[in-house]
């Protein structure tokens, strides 16, 4: 069983290779649940993480080169980057540190997110 099981994941259709990438609905800010993606860094794909109930207050934090706006509802909660080498970078969300943040994984593959079930469903994995 995976280490860290998230419900939510938001995918840049653009990286992760689906779309048509000149198209505008695939471009940035993608949205979902209070967490936002404005820029990903070359070896992101998304995020996932677990919806919420949202507080009113956002935070624009940076995760190893990659901006989000995620709600402060998710402080201290564990969050997950899509690596484009099919691993993940967890780290615990600290809206009262949005430059600094704990990373708990790197690398890794036992993380189950929405995205990783539908491909294993699919036979990818």
């Amino acid at each position: 069983m995976a280490s860290y099981i998230f419900n939510t994941n938001i995918l840049s259709a653009v990286t992760v290779g689906i779309g048509n990438p000149g198209h505008p609905t695939n471009a940035f800010p993608l949205t979902a649940a209070g967490v936002g993606i404005l820029a990903l860094s070359s070896t992101h794909e998304g995020l996932a993480f677990n919806s919420l109930p949202l507080s009113a207050q956002v935070v624009r934090t940076t995760v190893r080169g990659s901006v989000f706006n995620i709600n402060s509802a998710y402080h201290n909660q564990p969050m997950a980057l899509f690596e484009t080498n099919n691993t993940y970078t967890v780290f615990t969300f600290n809206s009262s540190a949005p430059t600094s943040q704990v990373l708990l994984l790197s690398g890794n593959r036992d993380v189950s997110t929405p995205e990783h079930r539908r491909k294993w469903i699919l036979g990818y994995y």
